[in-house]
């Protein structure tokens, strides 16, 4: 089976490039107080007043965009349209899986900024909360008509050349390295989610494990029943089911877990692990929950630096 795969331009890595710098957790307020009072309130794209091109594509003209604004009736800022700043983004290489029913594609991307120096700082601020809102995350993009998935990693901001008499102001030319890689729109790690609700002094208090590995299965009983034209032929029929789960994290510092551990270690026997946990399994945006009890709790250290590690291993709390 063959499917719809991406064709790979600058142009392609421009738009899930702007997607993600034009989030509002990534295009933030500039709220530091040693910043000039023109910035203050401002968004970081606000300020550096960027115009991304690919190679097919030049930037604009400062008296050619103003004036296209003017016929619009739009307001113009001319002391903004003389503080602007360029971007040329292009692919330097790609890596195609090679197979016929599967597309995952990597890449590499150049972004070449040309900015006022003063603004340098908010590019890093701008990368740095870039990386931060994408870390270990496959994040949604639109591509055209395909709906992939992408993990998308920048390198810091490196300064190439100061020009200390550009038109805009001492300007400098600034490289950002990008790598991506597109996956299909499958279900991941990232699609998943677990709270659970749990007691400490007769409070309700709620958390989200930092799962490192999650794992369910539900385990059905069945008993053969034969087709009444033909007895000799039997099916199978449900008749009841047990759901398991085994959830494996790190040892956070988190109330949580240093809760469930001193249960784990307590010697005062099984009433209160048979109270049972609240567990809500969140996929795609859909909640389900379940009562469980604790079956088995595994707490492994070593004599090293790695981190202590826990396997909770969970199934239906029963009805007496």
């Amino acid at each position: 089976m063959s499917i719809n795969k991406l064709k790979i331009t600058a142009d392609a890595v421009l738009e899930v490039i702007n997607n993600l710098f034009n989030r509002p957790d990534i295009n933030s307020v500039v709220a530091d107080p040693e910043a000039t009072a023109e910035w203050q309130g401002k968004t970081i794209h606000d300020i550096l007043n960027v115009e991304y091109f690919a190679f097919k594509h030049r930037p604009a003209n400062s008296d050619a965009i103003i004036d296209k604004l003017k016929r619009k009736g739009q307001n113009v800022n001319l002391m903004l349209s003389t503080n602007r700043s360029f971007c040329s983004v292009y692919v330097t290489g790609t890596e195609r899986q090679f197979q016929d029913d599967i597309d995952v594609v990597a890449l590499s991307a150049t972004m070449e900024y040309w900015v006022q120096t003063p603004k340098i700082k908010l590019l890093e601020l701008l990368v740095e909360n870039a990386n931060i809102a994408a870390n270990g995350l496959r994040l949604k993009v639109q591509i055209g008509n395909i709906a992939r998935q992408a993990v998308i990693i920048f390198d810091e901001p490196s300064v190439a050349d100061i020009q200390a008499a550009a038109a805009y102001g001492e300007m400098a030319v600034v490289e950002v390295s990008c790598s991506i890689i597109f996956y299909p729109a499958v279900t991941s790690y990232t699609d998943y989610s677990i709270t659970v609700n749990y007691a400490v002094d007769g409070e309700i208090k709620t958390t989200t494990i930092p799962l490192t590995q999650f794992d369910f299965s539900s385990d059905y009983t069945a008993r053969p029943v034969p087709y009444v034209d033909r007895p000799s032929n039997v099916g199978s029929l449900n008749l009841s089911r047990i759901s398991t789960a085994v959830i494996a994290f790190e040892g956070w510092d988190m109330e949580f877990i240093d809760w469930l551990t001193a249960k784990a270690l307590s010697i005062t026997g099984v009433a209160d692990i048979n109270e049972g946990l609240n567990i809500t399994i969140n996929r795609k945006g859909i909640a389900f929950a379940h009562d469980m009890v604790i079956q088995r709790h595994e707490i492994a250290v070593q004599a090293d630096i790695t981190n202590e590690t826990h396997t909770l291993s969970l199934t239906t709390k029963g009805l007496r």
